[in-house]
């Protein structure tokens, strides 16, 4: 597959926003809101948020197009690795406040809730691995998300679907809105 340079470069500048957005948001906690330090971390991490976003687009730019060829045993092999990564990391990041404790201060100081802390530290990942298990859940619904792409009917249905839910049922149904929160919140279960 030929480079495309446009997509490098915004890749490269990603990167930089991201970087810039993390260090502009690292000291928020210890500054004055009124400050004119705040107000310009607070422009810096602005004009920085579009990295990610960016970064979901390009993964989606190239594993939707229908002209490339989808390989099943590929998509397993990524999906499988980005569950290990996610896993193996969550491991270190749940268990290493019971391992340092425990060799520290020694092992029956380790009580039930470090243990219930630390296994659902494992499950949840630690708060900045939300990106992995994000890219988890595109990979996870990339043959759905394939398949919508390749025909743009199916893209139009979908598209009617959501906004009926969003919108129609929000707005138009007495208690619509609770639904709404209710269907969400059993989703976001799931």
């Amino acid at each position: 597959m030929k480079r495309i340079v446009k997509y490098d470069l915004l890749r490269v500048v990603s990167c930089f926003a991201i970087v810039l957005l993390h260090v502009s948001g690292s000291y928020w906690h210890a500054v004055d809101v009124e400050s004119k330090d705040f107000a310009t971390m607070t422009v810096y991490n602005s004009l920085t948020r579009f990295g990610v976003p960016v970064f979901f687009m390009l993964s989606g730019l190239f594993v939707l197009d229908p002209d490339k060829s989808f390989s099943v045993d590929k998509w397993v092999k990524k999906t499988v690795k980005l569950a290990a990564c996610f896993f193996i990391w969550s491991f270190f990041y749940g268990f290493q406040s019971v391992l340092f404790h425990g060799v520290l201060s020694g092992w029956s100081s380790v009580g039930p809730e470090m243990w219930s802390s630390a296994v659902n530290r494992l499950v949840t990942g630690h708060a900045h691995m939300w990106y992995l298990l994000d890219l988890l859940g595109f990979y996870l619904i990339l043959p759905i998300l394939r398949k919508i792409c390749e025909d743009i009917r199916i893209a139009g249905y979908f598209f009617l679907l959501w906004v009926t839910v969003q919108f129609v049922i929000a707005t138009v149904l007495p208690g619509g809105a609770e639904r709404l929160r209710s269907w969400r919140a059993c989703i976001s279960i799931c």
